[in-house]
């Protein structure tokens, strides 16, 4: 079951199509006519007038001729004047040699008038005779009876998904949406004009030969080749890049977007249709289309980047893979991360080990002189002569044998009382040393 929408201004042009006589003697022949008319009369619908290839089979309105019925349309669409297209019309037709009884066919209609918001609009049914394919039209109006506007959003694709539904109610043949099919379908006005005139359209015209030049799986220069040659040009829309984005079609004065003639016209829907197109080894074919295309902007013409080198690029991507994998096998194995941990604490422990070493040097009396050496210090021979310096810098007398008692006998006295001699002051000296030394080693521990 095939859906085809159609919006307009005006009802009274629609009517006057969709009812209008036309002899019997068209597309089908009288024979066909006469076929119809006796089936009509078997099922119990409403008889075809004689020469009338039209019937009403359905409607909520009281007009059986097109003005009777464009003078009520008229009356609701004036509670909106502001909606510019107010017509909604559809043609809703069977598969290739299938046949519905009128019950069938209102019943479909009556499905489609209501998924698609209709049921307070007017409208009406019309089924027509003057082709082989099984067929109604529906025309309604988006103002509804209370004044309120029915949405056309997304309507052809809600319309679609209603005729899928129709054909599993009613065990017809599935007809592909229009998002499966590649060719985009002849308007009405391009089927009437084939069937007076003979003649393609611009549009079918270049759908043919498009088609024809892709057989073979061509590549993109030879594609080209093959469309000039009938007499279309190809004109690729060239990103500043150098990718081609898009083409269009041009056949005479008729220029045409590929999407236009349908999806599987676009540049992408060519490629998945077999054209075997490569940007390098086509590339010269195609920016002589585009010169064509664009004879007064040769100078615009987008030029691509170099491709860069295949070697390079493969060994930086080896480099980059090897290095994510070392990183995440490193994250899941938990021995790395104790293994660095382990590392940190050794070297902590060495640094204080350090530390404690050398501040046990500058703690031995040579350890202290080597940094008043360095430091440029003249040295003091003992304590009591350190006290004197102070004092005497401070402008004090000299130290009481109190203090001189305190503080332990000096260097000279030690050397006066002879080598033999015990030292206590030496002693105690050492005594201090070793104290200091467990001192800081309790420190540091």
């Amino acid at each position: 079951m095939i859906a085809k929408i159609t919006t307009g201004a005006g009802f009274r042009g629609t009517l006057d199509y969709l009812m209008n006589q036309k002899s019997e003697k068209g597309r089908g022949g009288s024979k066909a006519a006469q076929r119809e008319s006796s089936r009509a009369a078997s099922e119990g619908g409403p008889a075809y007038g004689r020469g009338e290839r039209h019937r009403i089979i359905g409607s909520n309105m009281s007009g059986r001729t097109p003005r009777e019925l464009a003078t009520e349309f008229g009356a609701i669409r004036r509670q909106r004047p502001s909606i510019s297209k107010p017509v909604h019309h559809v043609s809703l037709s069977a598969a290739s040699g299938e046949r519905l009884t009128v019950e069938q066919w209102q019943g479909i209609a009556a499905r489609y008038v209501e998924g698609m918001g209709f049921r307070e609009a007017p409208y009406v049914i019309v089924q027509h005779r003057d082709t082989e394919s099984d067929h109604v039209h529906i025309l309604t109006s988006r103002v509804d009876v209370r004044g309120l506007v029915v949405k056309d959003s997304y309507e052809k694709r809600r319309a679609e998904e209603i005729m899928r539904a129709v054909e599993r109610e009613y065990g017809l043949t599935p007809v592909a949406s229009s998002r499966e099919v590649d060719r985009a379908a002849p308007k009405r006005g391009e089927t009437e004009e084939f069937n007076r005139t003979g003649r393609l359209s611009a549009k079918m015209s270049m759908q043919g030969k498009v088609e024809r030049a892709l057989k073979g799986k061509p590549t993109g220069t030879e594609f080209i080749g093959r469309l000039g040659k009938t007499g279309v040009e190809v004109l690729p829309h060239i990103q500043s890049t150098g990718r081609v984005s898009g083409v269009s079609f041009r056949q005479g004065g008729e220029l045409m977007k590929g999407s236009d003639l349908g999806r599987g016209f676009s540049w992408g829907g060519l490629q998945k249709r077999g054209l075997d197109y490569d940007a390098e080894r086509d590339r010269e074919a195609v920016e002589d289309a585009w010169k064509r295309a664009n004879p007064d902007r040769i100078d615009e013409l987008p030029t691509p980047p170099p491709a860069p080198t295949t070697n390079r690029a493969l060994g930086t991507l080896q480099e980059l893979g090897d290095s994510v994998g070392q990183y995440l096998m490193d994250q899941a194995n938990p021995i790395k991360r104790i293994e660095g941990q382990v590392r940190s604490v050794e070297r902590l422990g060495e640094g204080l080990t350090d530390g404690y070493q050398a501040a046990r040097e500058l703690l031995r009396p040579k350890g202290i002189e080597g940094l008043q050496q360095a430091a440029g210090i003249e040295g003091y021979r003992d304590e009591s002569e350190a006290v004197e310096r102070l004092n005497s810098a401070a402008g004090g007398t000299p130290p009481s044998p109190a203090l001189k008692d305190a503080v332990g006998p000096s260097a000279a006295d030690v050397a006066e009382a002879g080598a033999d001699a015990p030292a206590a002051g030496q002693t105690a000296v050492v005594e201090v040393e070793e104290m200091e030394e467990v001192s800081i080693l309790e420190f540091l521990m």
